[in-house]
């Protein structure tokens, strides 16, 4: 008969803030599960290339990986090899689930950067298309907000609470468009 491996119990998120808090990181915001349907409507996308579905297909999980993930303050500022000297020594301490929650951080701009490229991808197949339905058009408004919002190049030279800005304004961008994708709800949030 064959040996069982014994699985590691998985840190709770309780228990991952609590690392980080030892760490000398702070978590401003702990990780919420966005309510979705893993589905993709194609309402209104009916006369996409194929590779314009496969940009909005990809869409929901990066949406939701994004909305899910925490706000991970530390000391380092602009210190980018410090902090990621630090997070490499966290990650081989504690393990992949920790990695995997810095990894989600909000202010992380390739976070963010990722959903931008899928919006690029989609909007370039749409205008392709000349697809002009109101879903199309939410989807374009949302990618005006949103680079609007988030030009890499600036934020990277942010300060923290200019970053914390950014990220509230790209949640007001990306929670609207993934109930779109994912409900053919089209509404934008006022009090999200």
């Amino acid at each position: 008969m064959p040996e069982r491996l014994e699985q590691k119990p998985q840190k709770s998120i309780k228990e991952i803030v609590e690392v980080l808090q030892r760490e000398g990181f702070e978590v401003l915001e702990a990780p919420k599960d966005e309510q979705t349907p893993d589905e993709v409507r194609m309402e209104g996308f009916d006369d996409l290339s194929d590779v314009g579905k496969r940009a909005l297909a990809a869409l929901p999980a990066n949406c939701r990986s994004y909305l899910s993930g925490a706000i991970i303050r530390d000391n380092y500022g602009e210190d980018r090899i410090g902090r990621n000297a630090k997070w490499s020594e966290v990650a081989k301490k504690y393990g992949q689930e920790v990695a995997a929650f810095h990894d989600r951080d909000k202010l992380r701009g390739n976070v963010m950067t990722n959903i931008q490229g899928y919006l690029d991808w989609l909007v370039l197949e749409l205008d392709r298309a000349n697809i002009h339905t109101p879903q199309a058009d939410f989807v374009r408004a949302s990618y005006k907000r949103f680079n609007e919002t988030l030009v890499p190049e600036e934020y990277v030279g942010m300060s923290f609470d200019e970053k914390l800005r950014v990220v509230e304004k790209i949640d007001e961008v990306v929670r609207p468009l993934l109930r779109l994708i994912a409900t053919g709800e089209m509404r934008i949030d006022t009090d999200a």
